[in-house]
C-alpha cells in the first residue's frame, strides 16, 4: 500500500511519539475514550416544514411519475445545481424536472450534507400539491457572488485536501479508517455551543465542520458520508430521535456497519486522542456502545468481521504504511502486520514528566525533549 500523501517512516513515527505527550503524565495504561468520558454528544438540528408552493403549474406528462434516486446521488445532483445557481446570484432554482417526492426524499439533507452550503447560505424548498414532488428551492445568500466564489474555492480546497489522504491501491477498509482518524484528530465537537443551547447552523453542517473545525454530530455524520461519497463508498445518515444523535452506516465489502465519528471524538477535546471504540460495529455491538433506536433499520449490520478488531484497543491515531499500521497502546509505539496480523512493540514509550514548562522522556538511553 503506497500513501499519495509522501510521508517518511521516521517523520510518522516522530508524529506519534509527539502526541504522546499530549497524555497525562506520567502516561499510563489509559481507559479508552468511551470509557474514561461518558460525555456522549449529540445534537439534532430541528429542520423547519416544507411548505406547498401556491404557485406551482399543472404537471407536465413526463412528470406523472416521480423519479426513484440513490440518497447520495440526488444529493450530489441537486449540491451541482444549486452551486451553479448561487454563483450566478440566482434566489430560486426550478427542480419540477426532477420529479423527487417530498415523501420519500428530504431536501433538507443538502443543507448538512454539501460543505458548500454554509458560511450564510440557506433555503427553503416548496412542493406542488397537484403533483406532490417538489417545483423549486428558495435560496439565501448573505455573501455576494464574488465571495461566494472564494468560499467555494476554499471548501473545493478542503474537500481535495481530505480525499487526498487515501489513495486507490488502499481497501475500503483502509480508506474509511484513515478519514475516520483524521475527523477524530482534526476536529472537535461544538461542546460550550451543545450546552448552552446555542448551536449555530454551521455546526450542523459539514461545512462548518470542514472550515472551522467544530461540529456536533450531524455534521460529523453527513461530513464523513460526504467524503465517503467522494471515495466511492457506499454510506449514509442514521440518527435515532430518542438518542438526539446522528451516525452513519457504511458498507465496506459487502456488508454494513455502524461508524460513529463523533462519539470516538474525545470531549472536551484531547489533542492527539483518538478512539476506535464505535468504528465499523455490527448492531449488536453498537448496541453495547449505548446506541439505539436508529431509523435506517433496513441496514442491516449482521457481520462482526470487526467487532474485536485491533483498532479498538488503540487510542491514537493509526499510521498506515507500507502493508503495516503504527499506533500507540498501553503507552507503548506499535508496529502490527497488515498482512499476517502480527502485532510487535516497538519501543514503550515509558513516563513523560513535566518540569519547567518543558516535558521530558526519561527511559534508559533516550533522552527526549517537547516544548509546550
Amino acid at each position: 500500500m503506497k500513501r499519495k500523501v509522501k510521508r517518511s517512516l521516521a517523520g510518522m513515527l516522530a508524529l506519534l511519539l509527539t502526541l504522546a505527550v499530549a497524555f497525562p503524565v506520567p502516561v499510563q495504561a489509559r481507559e479508552t475514550v468511551a470509557e474514561a468520558e461518558r460525555i456522549l454528544p449529540r445534537g439534532l438540528a430541528e429542520e423547519p416544514e416544507i411548505l406547498p408552493d401556491p404557485n406551482a403549474a399543472e404537471p407536465a406528462d413526463e412528470l406523472e411519475t416521480l423519479e426513484e434516486y440513490d440518497e447520495a446521488e440526488l444529493l450530489v445532483l441537486l449540491e451541482a445545481r444549486m452551486k451553479e445557481a448561487l454563483l450566478e446570484g440566482k434566489t430560486e432554482l426550478n427542480i419540477t424536472d426532477m420529479g423527487i417526492s417530498p415523501e420519500k426524499y428530504d431536501l433538507y439533507s443538502l443543507l448538512y450534507f454539501s460543505p458548500y452550503l454554509s458560511n450564510g447560505i440557506d433555503f427553503m424548498p416548496y412542493y406542488s400539491l397537484n403533483t406532490n414532488c417538489y417545483t423549486n428551492i428558495k435560496m439565501e445568500n448573505a455573501m455576494s457572488v464574488e465571495e461566494t466564489k472564494a468560499y467555494f474555492r476554499e471548501v473545493e480546497k478542503k474537500v481535495d485536501e481530505i480525499v487526498a489522504l487515501v489513495s486507490d491501491d488502499m481497501t475500503e477498509e483502509e480508506k474509511a479508517l484513515t478519514i475516520h482518524d483524521y475527523f477524530v484528530y482534526t476536529y472537535e465537537y461544538d461542546y460550550d455551543n451543545y450546552l448552552n443551547g446555542t448551536v449555530p447552523d454551521d455546526s450542523y453542517r459539514s461545512g462548518g465542520l470542514f472550515m472551522n473545525r467544530t461540529g456536533v454530530c450531524q455534521a460529523y455524520a453527513y461530513g464523513y458520508m460526504y467524503i465517503m461519497e467522494k471515495l466511492g463508498i457506499e454510506c449514509y445518515v442514521t440518527s435515532s430521535n430518542a438518542m438526539g444523535h446522528a451516525w452513519n452506516i457504511i458498507e465496506i465489502d459487502g456488508s454494513y456497519y455502524h461508524v460513529d465519528v463523533t462519539w470516538d471524538d474525545p470531549v472536551r477535546d484531547r489533542f492527539g486522542q483518538v478512539g476506535h471504540s464505535n468504528f465499523l460495529l455490527s448492531d449488536a455491538a453498537i448496541k453495547e456502545t449505548e446506541h439505539h433506536d436508529w431509523d435506517l433499520t433496513n441496514l442491516v449490520c449482521d457481520s462482526t468481521k470487526y467487532d474485536d478488531a485491533y483498532w479498538t484497543e488503540v487510542d491514537s491515531p493509526i499510521i498506515l504504511q507500507d502493508e503495516n499500521a503504527y499506533y500507540i497502546k498501553d503507552h507503548s509505539l506499535y508496529k502490527r502486520d497488515l498482512e499476517d496480523e502480527t502485532e510487535s512493540e516497538l519501543k514503550n514509550l515509558g513516563r513523560w514528566y513535566v518540569w519547567g514548562g518543558c516535558i521530558f522522556l526519561l527511559d534508559e538511553c533516550i533522552f527526549g525533549i517537547v516544548f509546550l
